[in-house]
């Protein structure tokens, strides 16, 4: 039986809108289950409330499924609010924030039912659930409340065969209608399209909380279903760039040899960057060689600090003393390197902080990225945020932002680690070198807003 599918992306406060491919992969999915689906980007269009429900009241949704993020937790709140007062449909919540926090995800925000982790198989059980007269409790992966209890199903396993998946519903996020680069980023045509070619990463970082959704275990796409994906947004929706947005694209060395032959096999031509970050420890000269030959001309370096005892306690498994070596080598092949580092880490000090910024200013950057810590539901580091406190205590709409209840894991207090982060940026940016290239690379609107992005408001942190 087909059902009406409404999948959301809530508004949030964000630098940078971006196609949102995981409600892209579950539309595809469900497309292909015989469902008819919408999808509303509520982030790129700004839809008013009055034109959002005449679109719910049109399409009528057997389901309703809403992405979360910490940021968005209280604009979901308010979406289901309005959700409720106009159809009788039963909603459900996944992503980030829900696989992280799922209880107080359903409470909070007054959902139905949560989805923890991949969402593809987890939403079409529930669908078909939903349609037949069998309860709930069988669908893996989902919470729910029986009463006023708190019902989580047993966890999933994760999707083993990637390439089983379709690809995106590029139709529904068409990348033309983003403007996905950062500012001041060195990206080289439009419009850019993000590609996942991986799935999970088996490290440990105490900050980063990407396992609750892809889990540790690292699983690849073969690369040349990969390929056939890029060339169709290539010929089909005038992608100029590719974005590779994988959290370990070079984990397995294998896999970006054969992504980069495949692409050369094919004698395609196309820019691509890898602006997520890769592991500097296991890049090689041979490697690189063969991206920049490939296309590739950007480089994200998850470097994150200057000093090895705040790298070691954050469980970044990085010996600093490869990092001046890999960034030579980057350099040395033709590729833009960008060093994105974290302030205000556990046993964060001024004095490491120094020892940050002056790594970032002696290495061969052209770009830098110094965000605050954001304690993200999930991370190791959120647990020890969250101790002796209450998760309702906590103002979601200002949780990626410096306050006074979210950088406290350091010596540092907020309002120094926000005064830091701005004298780091200005520290590397105004030096000569950098500012030519951004002038040269750069229209000077798009440096005026990063200047005013960075010097006079407050910063969203990644």
């Amino acid at each position: 039986m087909s059902s009406r599918i409404l999948l959301l992306q809530p508004q949030y406060d964000t630098h940078v809108v971006s196609p949102p491919l995981g409600l892209g992969s579950l539309a595809s999915y469900l497309r292909r289950e015989g469902h008819q689906v919408s999808l509303l980007d509520l982030n790129l269009t700004h839809m008013p409330q009055e034109k959002f429900e005449k679109h719910l009241l049109e399409f009528n949704p057997d389901l309703v499924g809403i992405s979360a993020m910490s940021t968005g937790t209280v604009a979901i709140r308010e979406l289901i609010s309005v959700i409720n007062s106009r159809v009788d449909t039963p909603v459900v919540v996944g992503g980030a924030e829900a696989s992280a926090l799922p209880e107080h995800t359903l409470r909070f925000t007054g959902a139905d039912f949560v989805a923890i982790g991949e969402g593809e198989e987890t939403l079409a059980e529930l669908i078909s659930t939903l349609e037949g007269a069998d309860g709930v409790q069988d669908v893996l992966s989902l919470g729910y409340l029986d009463g006023d209890e708190f019902k989580l199903n047993r966890r999933r396993p994760l999707i083993g065969d990637l390439d089983s998946l379709p690809f995106p519903a590029w139709d529904m996020i068409p990348p033309r209608d983003y403007s996905i680069a950062p500012v001041i980023s060195t990206a080289k045509r439009f419009p850019i399209a993000p590609v996942l070619t991986t799935r999970g990463c088996p490290f440990s970082c105490t900050f980063c909380a990407g396992h609750v959704i892809w889990g540790k275990t690292y699983r690849r796409r073969d690369p040349s279903l990969v390929v056939d994906e890029i060339e169709m947004l290539l010929r089909d929706y005038g992608v100029r760039e590719i974005f590779i947005s994988d959290d370990n694209f070079n984990l397995k060395t294998s896999h970006a040899v054969a992504f980069c032959e495949e692409i050369l096999r094919r004698e395609l031509e196309f820019p691509w960057a890898c602006p997520n970050g890769l592991r500097v420890d296991l890049l090689s000269p041979e490697l690189l060689g063969l991206m920049k030959k490939a296309g590739c001309h950007l480089i994200g370096l998850g470097i994150e600090s200057g000093n090895q005892e705040i790298l070691d306690r954050a469980k970044k498994n990085l010996d600093l003393s490869v990092v001046r070596d890999a960034c030579r080598e980057i350099d040395d092949a033709g590729i833009t390197a960008v060093g994105f580092f974290v302030l205000g880490l556990p046993g964060e000090t001024v004095d490491t902080m120094e020892q940050t910024l002056a790594l970032a200013k002696s290495l061969p950057l052209k770009r830098a990225w110094f965000n605050i810590l954001a304690p993200y539901p999930g991370s190791e580091v959120f647990q020890e945020f969250i101790r002796g406190r209450r998760l309702g205590d906590l103002d979601w709409e200002q949780f990626n932002t410096v306050g006074k209840d979210i950088a406290q894991l350091s010596s540092v207090s907020p309002e120094a680690l926000d005064r830091y982060q701005k004298k780091a940026a200005w520290s590397f940016y105004r030096r000569p070198g950098i500012l030519l290239d951004l002038a040269f690379s750069q229209r000077p609107a798009t440096i005026a807003g990063f200047l005013r992005s960075r010097f006079f408001r407050d910063m969203v942190r990644r």
